[in-house]
């Protein structure tokens, strides 16, 4: 308890020590709206500290400066990662079953088991390794690394358990050469870049539905359809879109993305949310305009989300990583710790509400 104390002491004497760190109106999202005081904001922050022993991570771009805006209406990013290990480890305990989380955060194991059981997802080429290929069902037998200089195209090579996007390296492969990451390299320096981790090798989809490539064609834009289990059946507490911009591969918010929220009916938001541009109302790179396009296949989607949750029986909540291609949806990942920092941020209020409904968190 003195332990929790002194740090709580510790970072609100930082906060006072340093507060034009967290006092910074240039980065608001809402210049249009009324702004909190100075003093408003460093009470926001050291409220924050007493409750959770930290300061409020992502405090502009979730508009919390706006007037009016609680931050007690809102969850952090690390509480809301404990409270889903806690709920999906009691939901499988309660089922008599086990922790189910490392079926979705090993992405082998979890291109495996959609195969396995019909669901759309990119093809898999197989798993590298510590340098060493072992393509999908052919009994655990390794192969070299070059035996990949046969393909053709892009590729990402996945490490098999990050997070955020993190690790992923794309692989150019044509004429029998390897280009990662934009630079051309030697059969050894590949293995070099993989051989400390396991990677799942997967192709770049190309064949994005034509009015998602119209948003943007650099990257592989998605869809986030977080669901959770009650007794009654599966819902969904919050749906959001991800593009890429400028010269991003990656539709991650952290790697220059924008995200923008989904209503039920499956059309954007008004605002897309970016960490450059801030708050915006169309691509800066297309000059789609968000509010009211209309996603193909939504229905759709939802509908493969709620089966996905039959087969992860063991799961209490998934945010599910979908792409929209011309065939219909596929899946991507599904996230046993998904980020509720973003929903927060595109639906412009607090999921706090939502955690004592479904997580029984006080």
């Amino acid at each position: 308890m003195k332990n929790k104390l002194y740090k709580k002491a510790r970072a609100i004497a930082s906060v006072l020590r340093h507060r034009g760190k967290y006092v910074t109106p240039a980065q608001t999202y809402y210049p249009e709206e009324p702004q909190k005081s100075a003093s408003e904001i460093i009470r926001d922050h050291i409220g924050h500290i007493l409750r959770y022993g930290y300061p409020i991570h992502d405090y502009y771009p979730q508009g919390l400066d706006v007037k009016g805006q609680r931050w007690q209406d809102y969850i952090p990013a690390y509480y809301n990662l404990k409270v889903q290990a806690n709920v999906n480890k009691a939901w499988a305990k309660s089922r008599r079953g086990y922790n189910y989380v490392f079926s979705l955060d090993d992405k082998w194991s979890f291109a495996e088991i959609m195969e396995a059981n019909g669901f759309p997802v990119p093809e898999t080429v197989g798993l590298l390794c510590e340098g060493k290929l072992m393509r999908l069902h052919n009994q655990g037998a390794f192969e070299d690394i070059d035996v990949l200089r046969a393909r053709t195209g892009r590729f990402l090579l996945k490490p098999v358990r990050g997070l955020s996007g993190k690790g992923i390296i794309i692989l150019d492969i044509a004429d029998g050469r390897f280009v990662a990451d934009g630079k051309e390299v030697s059969s050894d320096e590949l293995r070099a870049m993989v051989k400390e981790g396991k990677y799942l090798i997967q192709p770049f989809v190309t064949n994005q539905h034509p009015r998602i490539k119209a948003i943007f064609d650099k990257s592989l834009n998605t869809v986030r359809v977080t669901m959770v289990r009650t007794e009654k059946g599966v819902e969904t507490l919050g749906c959001m879109f991800m593009t890429g911009a400028s010269d991003s591969a990656y539709s991650n918010w952290h790697f220059g993305g924008i995200c923008m929220y989904v209503d039920e009916n499956g059309r954007l938001g008004k605002y897309g949310y970016s960490m450059s541009k801030k708050r915006i109302t169309a691509h800066p790179d297309s000059g789609v305009v968000f509010e009211g396009f209309e996603l193909p296949y939504f229905r759709e989607t939802l509908r493969l989300c709620e089966q996905a949750m039959d087969v992860y029986y063991g799961m209490k909540t998934v945010g599910w990583d979908i792409a929209l291609t011309e065939d219909g949806p596929i899946f991507l990942e599904g996230n046993a710790g998904w980020g509720v920092i973003a929903h927060q941020m595109v639906e412009h209020r607090g999921w706090a509400d939502k955690f004592r409904k479904y997580f029984s968190t006080k």
